[in-house]
Order: C-alpha cells, then sequence, then structure tokens
C-alpha cells in the first residue's frame, strides 16, 4: 500500500491503486477504502469525522438464568441479507461459569442459521458441586464458497471444579484436576440462503430445573471477518 504524498511535494493522491491517508486533506476529495467486493468512496477533506469503524457484529449483554432446563439464547441476531457474501462468516467467543449442584445435569449446546442447527450436542452428566466452573466457547460459522452452503468450526472448554491457585476460576497445574471437565472440538453444516435475513443463534440448555443450576454469560460476541 503506497504512501500518499500531498500536493506540493512531489506528488499527489495515487490514481490507480488502492490507499489510505492519516491527514485529512482539502486536495483529497475521493478516497477509496477497498472491501473484498467493493469499493467505497469517502469524503476525507473535512477533518474531525468518523470515517469508518471496525467493531462487534453483535453482542449480548451479561446475564444468567437458573431453574429453566428450556433452550436459551447465549448470543442472537440478525444477519442482513448479503452480508456473509460467498466466503465470509463470524468469529463468535463467549464465556461465562457454571453451577451444577442438583441431578444428573448435562449441557446441551447449539449452533443454528435459520432453520437450521449445524451442530448440537449434550455434554457428560456434571459431578454435583457447590462450586462453579468456567466456561469459554469459540466458534466460525459463514459461508463457503457460496450464499448457500455453510460450516461451523469451533471448540468449547468446561473446567473443572478444583479453584485456580492464584485468583478466578480453573485450575492449570499438571495432573487430572487440569483437565477440563468437558473439552470438544465440533463441525456441522447449513444450506441456507444467506441472500435473506437470517437469525445466528449459539444457545444452551440443562436437563435440569433447579436454583442450583445455573448458567452465567459474561459475554459473548460476533465479529463479521
Amino acid at each position: 500500500m503506497p504512501l500518499y504524498s500531498p500536493a506540493g511535494s512531489g506528488g499527489g493522491a495515487p490514481t490507480t491503486v488502492d490507499y489510505l491517508v492519516k491527514t485529512a486533506d482539502a486536495g483529497l476529495s475521493a478516497e477509496r477504502v477497498v472491501t473484498d467486493n467493493s469499493s467505497i468512496s469517502f469524503d476525507w477533506a473535512t477533518a474531525g469525522q468518523v470515517k469508518a469503524l471496525l467493531g462487534a457484529y453483535a453482542r449480548a449483554a451479561a446475564s444468567s438464568y437458573n431453574t429453566d432446563s428450556t433452550e436459551r439464547n447465549v448470543l442472537s441476531f440478525t444477519v442482513n441479507a448479503n452480508d456473509l457474501g460467498t466466503n465470509k462468516g463470524f468469529f463468535v467467543v463467549a464465556g461465562g461459569n457454571i453451577l451444577s449442584n442438583s441431578g444428573a445435569n448435562t449441557s446441551t449446546w447449539r449452533v443454528k442459521l435459520g432453520a437450521t442447527t449445524l451442530w448440537g450436542d449434550a455434554s457428560a452428566a456434571y459431578n454435583n458441586n457447590a462450586a462453579r466452573r468456567a466456561w469459554a466457547l469459540m466458534l466460525w460459522v459463514g459461508n463457503s464458497g457460496a450464499t448457500n452452503t455453510q460450516v461451523v468450526n469451533g471448540m468449547g472448554l468446561v473446567s473443572t471444579i478444583t479453584a485456580a491457585s492464584v485468583a478466578g476460576l480453573g485450575d492449570i497445574a499438571i495432573g487430572a484436576a487440569a483437565i477440563p471437565y468437558h473439552s470438544f472440538v465440533f463441525r456441522g453444516t447449513a444450506a441456507e440462503d444467506t441472500t435473506a435475513n437470517l437469525t445466528l443463534a449459539l444457545t444452551h440448555q440443562f436437563s435440569v430445573s433447579n436454583a442450583s443450576v445455573e448458567l452465567v454469560i459474561d459475554s459473548a460476541t460476533a465479529l463479521l471477518i
């Protein structure tokens, strides 16, 4: 990407290449920001204005629930028509903690797009304990070469009840107690039409409804990449 040389210093803005500028300049009227499928022209002549933002496509507020064995959304949002093109997708990261101290309780996680569940599975039963467990889930879900061909790849972890030696939840000390209680990698597919608006959801469901069975969601965020 070439550097812009202002007028009067031996050159002007490039005309046949893509470029960025650091400082607004009245001599620049149509700087070009290039995406993977189109060019967007901005007027950069006026200083002090935000020209573009990078940030989350969707984010869920921190929340929690207990005494509920129905399927609940960890993150759910509308994917606007054509936002995924043919090869874009979402990087989703979520985490929090789990309390499971009643019955033969399990967790079922699902990744859903439109009317399709790309992946879903139930865990083994937790050992009842009043200590909380850390959990984290990361995944990529999006189009794979066509607007109606999707794939999801991801991984999830739920820690043991062993307390961290310094602070927080999750023990990484060497030994059997350091192994996450649940550790999983997953993949799934769908054939939804992303030229129309669709709902993308990451959900969780307990098998036991009890006040001592609780999911805490600290954060859940989706980035379009």
